[in-house]
C-alpha cells in the first residue's frame, strides 16, 4: 500500500503581530485520478456528551461528491473518535465506487498507525485496536491508497462537520451539494487561505 506524507506547498508568507502567517492551496490535485477523503472526529470534554464525525469526500477536480457528519458515542478517546470517523468514511468511499482514494486527516496519533508498518501495541486499549483491523481491512478494498497528514485547518470542512456531528440526533449524508457551513471552505481550499507557519 503507498503512502504519501507531503506537505502543502506554500506561495506567500506574511510576518503579522500574532506570527507568520503562510498562504496555502490545500487542495492538492491527488494521483491516479484518485478521490479524495478527508475525515476528523470531535470529542467534548465531558463525556455527558456525544462525539461526531464528519467526512468529505471529493473526485480528482475537487468537485464535491458526498459528505457524512454523525454523532457517536463520546468515549471521551480522540483518537477512537478519529478512527470512527475514518471507518465510516472508507465505506462510505467504497460505497460511491471509488477504487483510488487519498486520505487526509489532522489527528496525529492516527495517521501514525495508518503509515507504521508495525502492528499496534497491545497497549492499545481494545477499542483501538478493533478499529485498526477494520480500518485495515477497508484499506485492503481499494486499489491504491495514499496518506496524508494535514494542518488542522486545512481539514476545516471534515472538522466543521464533525462539530455538527455532535449536535445531531442522528446521521446526515450531504450528496453532489455541499451543506451551506462547509461550502465556503471547500472553495478556499482550492483558491487558497490564510494559514500560521507552524505545521500540522
Amino acid at each position: 500500500m503507498a503512502m504519501n506524507l507531503n506537505h502543502v506547498p506554500v506561495q506567500n508568507i506574511v510576518h503579522t503581530e500574532n506570527g507568520v502567517l503562510v498562504h496555502c492551496r490545500t487542495w492538492i490535485p491527488p494521483s491516479d485520478d484518485s478521490w479524495k477523503l478527508s475525515f476528523a472526529g470531535c470529542t467534548p470534554g465531558s463525556a455527558l456528551f456525544k462525539a461526531g464525525v464528519g467526512i468529505v469526500v471529493r473526485d480528482q477536480n475537487a468537485i464535491f461528491k458526498t459528505a457524512f457528519a454523525a454523532p457517536i458515542r463520546n468515549f471521551g478517546n480522540q483518537t477512537v473518535t478519529e478512527l470512527t470517523a475514518l471507518n465510516l468514511g472508507l465505506d462510505l468511499a467504497l460505497k460511491q465506487g471509488v477504487d483510488y482514494i487519498e486520505i487526509e486527516g489532522d489527528y496525529s496519533p492516527v495517521i501514525n498507525i495508518l503509515t507504521s508498518e508495525d502492528v499496534v501495541p497491545s497497549s492499545f486499549p481494545s477499542s483501538v485496536r478493533t478499529l485498526v483491523v477494520e480500518c485495515g481491512d477497508l484499506l485492503n478494498k481499494f486499489r491504491s491508497v495514499l496518506v496524508r497528514q494535514v494542518h488542522f485547518q486545512a481539514n476545516e470542512s471534515a472538522n466543521t462537520l464533525a462539530v455538527v456531528g455532535c449536535e445531531l440526533d442522528e446521521s446526515f449524508q450531504w450528496i453532489n451539494k455541499p451543506p451551506q457551513v462547509i461550502a465556503e471552505s471547500l472553495i478556499l481550499d482550492v483558491i487558497g487561505r490564510w494559514m500560521p507557519l507552524a505545521g500540522p
